[in-house]
């Protein structure tokens, strides 16, 4: 899910930042009611954002911030580096 509910990518700056910080209580609730096992930040940038939100709940689970892997191969190998163990993590069947 996007931390916001309409694309803020067109936005300057000052105004992007705060349609992610107004964001953070709906994402709160969405992590309350679904209280996934993992979340996966895919945007650095707004990691501050989403640890502010996880902090006004009761989740608890692992947090993985990765990097967005669609613009530099770097990236790209950074992200399945990251991501891959935990995807090992989360399908193991014991």
């Amino acid at each position: 899910m996007d931390l916001c509910a309409d694309p803020v990518d067109n936005l300057q700056p000052k105004a992007r930042r705060t349609a992610c910080a107004m964001a953070e209580d709906a994402l709160a609730q969405t992590i309350d009611a679904l209280k996934p096992l993992t979340i996966a930040i895919l945007l650095r940038s707004i990691e501050a954002n989403v640890n502010r939100a996880i902090a006004k709940t009761n989740w608890s689970g692992s947090l993985i911030a990765l990097p967005y892997p669609g613009r530099w191969a770097r990236l790209r190998t950074e992200f399945a580096t990251l991501l891959t163990p935990v995807i090992r993590e989360l399908s193991r069947t014991d």
